[in-house]
């Protein structure tokens, strides 16, 4: 071996020796860790469900109940102050009714009413009606009352009135008076259904009813 080949192989082996810790003392940089998932927020808890109010008397076997309504219409304005008070028993989800009516004294009667027509053979035909007597009616329905177990009592109410006055030059007939409500009701307790104004005159109304149980 040469003195040139014996320099050479040394500067190799030297440079080998030297690159070794060279690594050792610079390792690779460690991978990085994906960061953590977002957490979800918490779910809510779900609500409770809400238990319908319990009723009675609406089971097969149960024992059947009877109420009764005492609807008392005020009226006062026009002439002396007029109270009216009907009362009418009902079966937890049945219906009352009540119709009351009065021709009205001295009214005149509306002539008849013919109407010409064609009649089935294509001849001219004639109908007549007779008129009809002006009348006062005084109704009340009352329908599909429910007893509930905390005492109240749920029903539709429904009043047609309109008050008799004696015909005057100068003062207006009084308006029909029309009450149409589902409205809950405590046993016993007397409760204004509603309270109306005539649109023509002084006149007010008020409708109160009072629902118990009777069984």
């Amino acid at each position: 071996m040469t003195k040139w080949s014996l320099v050479i192989v040394c500067t190799v082996v030297m440079a080998v020796g030297t690159a070794r810790p060279l690594a050792a003392q610079n390792p690779a940089p460690a991978a990085r860790s994906a960061p953590p998932a977002p957490q979800s927020p918490p779910t809510a808890p779900a609500a409770a469900p809400v238990a319908p109010r319990a009723t009675v008397g609406t089971s097969p076997g149960a024992s059947p109940r009877n109420i009764r309504f005492d609807i008392t219409i005020s009226d006062s304005g026009v002439t002396a102050p007029i109270t009216k008070t009907v009362t009418l028993n009902v079966s937890q989800g049945g219906n009352g009714s009540i119709r009351s009516s009065a021709r009205v004294p001295g009214a005149p009667v509306p002539p008849p009413r013919t109407v010409t027509s064609q009649g089935t053979d294509g001849k001219p035909q004639t109908t007549t009606t007779p008129g009809t007597p002006p009348s006062i009616s005084l109704n009340v329905d009352v329908s599909n009352p429910t007893v509930f177990d905390d005492g109240g009592i749920r029903a539709m109410v429904v009043i047609e009135y309109q008050p008799y006055v004696a015909a005057s030059a100068t003062r207006p007939e009084p308006a029909v008076v029309r009450a149409n409500s589902m409205s809950v009701f405590e046993s016993g307790k007397k409760m204004v259904l509603l309270q109306a104004a005539d649109p023509m005159s002084d006149r007010r109304t008020t409708i109160e009813v009072t629902a118990t149980v009777v069984r």
